[in-house]
């Protein structure tokens, strides 16, 4: 399996963790049958450039085929990816909420699925045929990156800006009336999709396995 890896730009730095790409050309690069992906709080953008692969929830036997270019929203079950020879995957991963001031719709509800990209964006068929069509991963990257530069909202950024601000002031979030509390509930849910009690969870599982990655790593070197 060959991986790319690229952070954004400085100005998509809020919003995008990184850009990825990765293909399979050969039955080697192919390390596992199925793919488990296990609840994250990131989502995706992902454009297939190659042949289609094929992903499930909950059942790992029954499996649709993604054929076409998708925005993979953030998961609270597992999900399960075949993959085959012949993938290649160009993808964005956001930061939790962090779509939200490119698109105008709200997130509630807007979790396991896959759907189109156009289902929430108004893309150009020039821009996906550019991004095909592209030699090198890093002019894809560029591209895309050049585009969502476009769409961004500042209205919808404020309104992020404000849910981080208190989030991440705990002295301040503990002393705003029943009210605001309740208003800021209802904006996370609205910019994530998900409620803050789902998203501690998707975090501590997310810490969980990262402790036992890290302790398996741990035996190997002894």
């Amino acid at each position: 399996m060959v991986i790319h890896y690229q952070k954004p730009i400085f100005q998509l730095e809020p919003y995008i963790d990184y850009l990825w790409e990765k293909s399979e050309i050969d039955q080697s690069d192919i390390p596992y049958e199925i793919e488990t992906i296990f609840p994250e709080d990131q989502l995706n953008i992902a454009f297939t450039l190659g042949l289609p692969y094929f992903r499930a929830q909950k059942n790992p036997a029954v499996f649709e085929t993604i054929d076409t270019h998708v925005i993979e929203a953030l998961h609270t079950i597992p999900s399960y990816f075949k993959h085959q020879i012949g993938n290649h995957i160009f993808g964005i991963k956001f930061k939790i909420g962090d779509l939200y001031p490119f698109v105008a719709r709200t997130f509630k509800s807007f979790i396991n699925a896959s759907v189109p990209i156009n289902n929430l964006f108004n893309i150009e068929t020039d821009l996906i045929q550019n991004i095909l069509i592209a030699n090198r991963f890093e002019k894809r990257c560029a591209i895309f990156q050049e585009f969502l530069l476009t769409l961004l909202n500042p209205k919808r950024k404020l309104k992020l800006l404000r849910l981080n601000s208190y989030l991440n002031s705990v002295e301040e979030f503990g002393n705003i009336n029943e009210s605001a509390y309740k208003a800021l509930m209802r904006l996370f849910i609205d910019i994530s999709g998900i409620t803050p009690i789902e998203y501690v969870q998707i975090k501590r599982i997310n810490q969980s396995l990262e402790h036992l990655s890290q302790k398996k790593k741990l035996k190997v070197m002894n």
